[in-house]
């Protein structure tokens, strides 16, 4: 069968990260038209049980991002808390379990770096955060003028915004 779109199955849409455009795609909170438009040009022909499999997940790590950013640093985080993408790294876990799509946001910056880590084990709240301002802050001192800044003006700080977490398994 011809796809329309890029992927041929759920399979390879979950172990390429489409899971994630869509997610980011329902954050952006899209007119049902674009959102749509979005769908049919990456995501079709899909069986109606997959194409359902799909926008679940996705939901599913909008509200888990959104519940992560709720809990106090000191919580701990657990499986349940991190929806489950069986196709996670293309089925090829080598340390990794977990996932996490997010944004540092830096005071003075107009603009979000979006970051993407992946992490061997549940992590906490503290790692998480710890984790993606470090990867933010690091690319902005490699690339400043990109942001606006003088090597001179490189940022220590930053707000971590967690928006899509799934684990493998």
């Amino acid at each position: 069968m011809a796809a329309k779109g890029f992927f041929r199955s759920l399979r390879d849409i979950l172990s390429t990260g489409g899971e994630i455009a869509l997610g980011l795609v329902m954050l952006a909170e899209p007119a049902v038209d674009i959102f749509k438009k979005f769908f049919d040009r990456k995501f079709e022909p899909l069986e109606p049980e997959d194409r359902r499999k799909l926008i679940d997940l996705s939901g599913e790590m909008v509200d888990a991002g959104k519940s992560m950013a709720l809990r106090r640093i000191e919580e701990a985080l657990g499986p349940r808390d991190f929806p489950l993408n069986e196709f996670l790294f293309g089925g090829s876990m080598e340390g990794r379990r977990v996932l996490i799509t997010g944004e540092i946001e830096i005071p003075g910056m107009e603009t979000r770096i979006q970051v993407r880590m992946a992490f061997p084990n549940i992590p906490t709240i503290e790692e998480i955060q710890e984790g993606f301002l470090g990867r933010g802050l690091e690319i902005v001192s490699l690339y400043p003028e990109k942001f606006g800044l003088k090597r001179a003006d490189i940022p220590t700080t930053g707000n971590v915004h967690i928006l899509l977490p799934e684990r493998a398994f």
